[in-house]
């Protein structure tokens, strides 16, 4: 049977037509696999009277909803090439990529449509929540057009928002990504089963969401929730609570802000916090907060995918304790996009699990990932040069990564080639492994280690509202010692209020005192020099990685650097 979108869609259509797809959180609105069938089929035949024809480009420009998917597939499967465009792109990109791909038609969503009429888009528009009806005519063309689409028929352009410049237009096969779904599935123990719930958080214009998201969901039955509404943490936890799902795909910015503000403050203060210095005590706490976080997240989920970017040690090390159900994986969107993946709490601690089924994964010079299999891309879009620099000779993809394996197969990442720094004494230093253990101090958000100063420069985030806890935390104590009083974050932190002083002396002993901290964990070679606060948070990419390409090492925003070409990795 041909791996193509085709027949992923149509055998499921045909397998769980009365069951449903894809469904609002928000509201009433749902579909069935048939509806989802019909509707397609409409889209398609609308998508013929226009003029599209099979290569055409059209574009989709709009935030995860069940019109999304729609879309997806009436495109794709008319051998027609979808351009998803992530909907947090500035309309002057936006722009830029739809003269580049050459699309024909741009389907948007309203509130999208409101930010590129305001750009002065000239292509023909039609808005998401208002898709086209069906049209009767035309259906013998449509059925020419699908049992033309091959395997290695082209179905998307991606655009990369890498963290190092400029977009690419990554090219996916039919096969890249039902190859990729396929492989993709068998991780999850239990497996997926058909009816499975899931909950979708992340921009569907991301082959993350897409692939592992949306394509494995229809492959085996599932029924895909989208919020319909940012995904703030309020409106989540109503909808765990309601939804109860199975799974759930996330970037570990999501689990690492409810360990930070949830979490870590309950387990590290009070009584918990005298028993939690002991270091045996840490995995029987871990597991019992563990126990309610897992019924915070509905108590029946199974599989909770994290990609994206590197997961936090010390968030990975309590959800290992408190056994929730965790798997990281590893991939590009070069690579559609899963490379390595293991079954929840099956992998090796920081790992990102092992290769996946059929495809291959070899260590080149200086240990990069190189990568080969169905799944890899068929190049960059109207760029041969660019194609011929990440593919070796030998038809093996250059991930970029640096990476090794451990004997039992487990891959493990240790940075970007393009990030590594050269030491004195020509050691390769990797910031990702410094800046895991900088962001483990508890006031810090986030860091970026970068050369310069006279040395290795950490840029840093801090957490005030931590900070304003902590400052509430001793006042309490101070007030209360001897009389056995606990300090409860959510009740007690209303009082008293720490002046600006007050947090500034604070911050200034804290900020002298971290760099002696930090480099007490880290060789000689890899220990910071200086330690710099950013005062805004950073920049990210629609996949929640830094954009490091836009800071020096003095903390600005380095608008006039040369912008790089190569994206960074799906990496976890």
């Amino acid at each position: 049977m041909k791996e193509t979108i085709n027949n992923v869609l149509f055998q499921s259509i045909e397998k769980n037509f009365a069951r449903k797809a894809f469904s609002h959180y928000s509201g009433d609105e749902s579909l069935t696999y048939l509806e989802l069938g019909r509707s397609v089929t409409g889209i398609s035949l609308w998508l013929i009277s226009q003029g599209i024809q099979p290569g055409d480009k059209v574009a989709l420009l709009g935030e995860s909803s069940l019109y999304w998917p729609q879309v997806y597939f009436a495109v794709t499967t008319m051998g027609a090439v979808l351009v998803p465009i992530l909907p947090d792109f500035q309309a002057e990109e936006i722009s830029k990529i739809l003269s580049h791909s050459e699309s024909k038609l741009l389907f948007l969503s309203q509130k999208q449509k409101e930010k590129m009429d305001k750009a002065g888009c000239d292509l023909s528009m039609v808005v998401l929540e208002e898709l086209p009806s069906e049209n009767e005519e035309g259906m013998e063309l449509l059925d020419k057009y699908r049992s033309e689409v091959e395997e290695d028929s082209l179905a998307a352009i991606l655009y990369t928002s890498g963290t190092t410049g400029n977009s690419k237009g990554v090219m996916l096969s039919h096969k890249n990504f039902v190859s990729n779904a396929k492989s993709a599935s068998l991780i999850p123990k239990p497996r997926l089963k058909t009816g499975h719930v899931w909950l979708s958080l992340l921009p569907l214009a991301h082959t993350y969401e897409c692939t592992i998201g949306m394509i494995i969901n229809v492959y085996t039955g599932g029924h895909t929730y989208y919020l319909g509404r940012p995904p703030v943490p309020s409106i989540i936890v109503k909808a765990l609570k309601k939804l109860r799902p199975r799974v759930i795909l996330s970037v570990p910015l999501l689990i690492e802000k409810i360990y930070s503000s949830s979490i870590k403050p309950n387990i590290t203060t009070g009584f918990l916090g005298s028993l939690y210095k002991v270091p045996f005590m840490r995995r029987p706490i871990h597991w019992l907060a563990g126990r309610k976080l897992y019924k915070t997240f509905g108590g029946r989920l199974s599989f909770f995918g994290v990609g994206g970017a590197p997961l936090s040690a010390e968030v990975e090390k309590f959800l290992r304790d408190a056994r929730f159900p965790y798997s990281i994986g590893y991939g590009l969107t070069e690579t559609s996009p899963l490379l390595a993946g293991s079954p929840p709490l099956k992998g090796a601690f920081r790992s990102t699990g092992k290769v996946l089924e059929r495809v291959e994964i070899r260590l080149a010079e200086e240990g990069e990932i190189q990568a080969r299999g169905p799944n890899i891309m068929q190049g960059y879009y109207k760029n041969e040069e660019m194609t011929k620099e990440v593919m070796t000779e030998d038809g093996w993809f250059r991930t970029g990564d640096i990476g090794e394996f451990d004997r039992r197969g487990n891959l493990f990442i240790k940075g970007r080639i393009k990030n590594v720094i050269l030491g004195a004494n020509g050691e390769n230093i990797y910031p990702e492994s410094i800046e895991s253990v900088i962001n483990a101090e508890p006031f810090v958000e986030e860091s970026l280690v970068l050369e310069g100063g006279g040395g290795l420069t950490a840029l840093v985030h801090f957490n005030y509202e931590r900070v304003v806890e902590e400052l509430q935390r001793l006042r309490y104590q101070h007030e209360h010692r001897g009389e056995g009083k606990e300090f409860h974050v959510e009740g007690d932190k209303k009082g008293w209020i720490p002046s600006a002083e007050e947090v500034s002396q604070f911050m200034e002993k804290y900020r002298a005192s971290l760099t002696k901290t930090v480099n007490t964990r880290l060789s000689v070679f890899s220990r910071i020099s200086h330690v710099k606060e950013e005062s805004e948070p950073f920049i990210r990419t629609p996949t929640k990685k830094i954009k490091r390409f836009l800071y020096d090492h003095m903390g600005r925003k380095d608008k006039d650097r040369k912008e790089e070409t190569s994206d960074d990795s799906d990496q976890s």
